[in-house]
């Protein structure tokens, strides 16, 4: 699938968004980014390296933000 793919990397641990979500541009994938991040945070989610990265299906980073 194409799209956009959520990536959240610790040092220790990556977990790979495998689906992909259809975002219609970069500036959509920077608030999904940032509301992922509020809601983890708000879910008691707090990785003190830990960073949510948004990767194109080419693999090019759209936007990242550490928690």
């Amino acid at each position: 699938m194409s799209g956009d793919y959520f990536v959240v990397r610790e040092p220790d641990f990556t977990h790979d968004d495998l689906e992909g979500e259809q975002l219609p541009n970069d500036d959509a994938a920077r608030d999904e980014v940032y509301r992922i991040v509020r809601e983890l945070k708000e879910s008691g989610y707090d990785a003190v390296d830990a960073v949510l990265i948004v990767e194109d299906e080419s693999g090019r980073i759209v936007h990242s933000i550490p928690f």
